[in-house]
């Protein structure tokens, strides 16, 4: 998958937001993906892919940055400093 890290994070927006759809009782999600355009629906087999999907989507980004966002124990958080 060669593409650049916009075009892949905003490909994992839209997997994830069609996983979602269909996690909540949606029907059918439609995600377009190299040029095409895939529908998935709440059958087991369809959300296997799209799950599937997802973590090629977030492995490619991980290569691309380096950084593991799929881990939220190693998602960086905003720092609270205080001073006496």
């Amino acid at each position: 998958m060669a593409a650049d890290l916009a075009t892949l994070q905003a490909r994992l927006v839209e997997a994830e937001a069609a996983y979602h759809t269909l996690q909540t009782g949606g029907r059918v999600a439609v995600v377009a993906r190299d040029g095409r355009r895939l529908e998935y629906t709440s059958a087991t087999d369809s959300l296997s892919k799209l799950r599937a999907y997802i973590a090629e989507l977030n492995a490619a980004i991980t290569e691309l940055t380096g950084v593991d966002d799929t881990n939220p124990a190693l998602r960086r958080r905003a720092g609270r400093f205080f001073f006496a």
